[in-house]
């Protein structure tokens, strides 16, 4: 008996969010079939983040 793994996305490809003072985008880091978000990124210190953009 075969029993196969069902994931579910957890964000839409492409999309982009704000996490703390960095950022984190929507895409497939992991073996599976499905969209998460990835580690945040830093907007440095002379930067913020909106939107999931660092201004």
């Amino acid at each position: 008996m075969t029993v196969h793994s069902v994931c579910q996305n957890d964000c839409t490809l492409g999309a982009r969010r704000c996490n703390g003072n960095g950022y984190q985008l929507c895409g497939n880091f992991d073996a599976d079939s499905c969209s998460e978000w990835s580690l945040a990124t830093s907007c440095g210190s002379s930067k913020i983040c909106s939107s999931g953009l660092c201004v």
